[in-house]
């Protein structure tokens, strides 16, 4: 039971993270997302970015690696579906993924020195470290 509860915490905070971060892409693209057409293009944004993260998520410790896909993904979606120009799309995809990445890596790393647990059972562990650095870090997304 513990373990479903788990995974149900860990994908409602994927699903926030990625929600937040494409809708920053759309805004930032000039997108408006209030009205039908801009919620369409960003929920799809959405879910398929975080459907990629949920599928790293379940094959490594650490999917961190994989940022590059995860500005890919970001990239080719907003070419597709996105105002702007290549290099705003470029950046921005960069950008995005850059400030989520020092962000985790931050929240990880204080929560690691807080509790003096080492990176490797934070982001491998199902425990109170990592309820932690989930949760700190989440506060800290803008």
């Amino acid at each position: 039971m513990i373990d479903l509860l788990w995974g149900v915490f860990e994908l409602a905070v994927t699903l926030f993270e990625c929600g937040i971060s494409t809708k920053f892409v759309c805004s930032f693209l000039g997108k408006d997302t209030k009205q039908k057409p801009g919620k369409k293009v960003w929920l799809g944004m959405a879910l398929c970015y975080s459907s990629a993260v949920t599928i790293f998520n379940c094959i490594l410790l650490y999917e961190g690696v994989y940022d590059f896909v995860y500005i890919l993904i970001m990239f080719i979606y907003s070419i597709c579906f996105l105002p702007g120009t290549v290099y705003q799309k470029c950046f921005v995809s960069v950008f995005t993924i850059c400030c989520i990445v020092m962000n985790s890596s931050f929240g990880a790393n204080l929560v690691s020195n807080l509790t003096r647990t080492d990176l490797e059972t934070i982001y491998g562990t199902k425990g109170v470290p990592r309820l932690l650095a989930v949760l700190f870090v989440q506060i800290m997304n803008p």
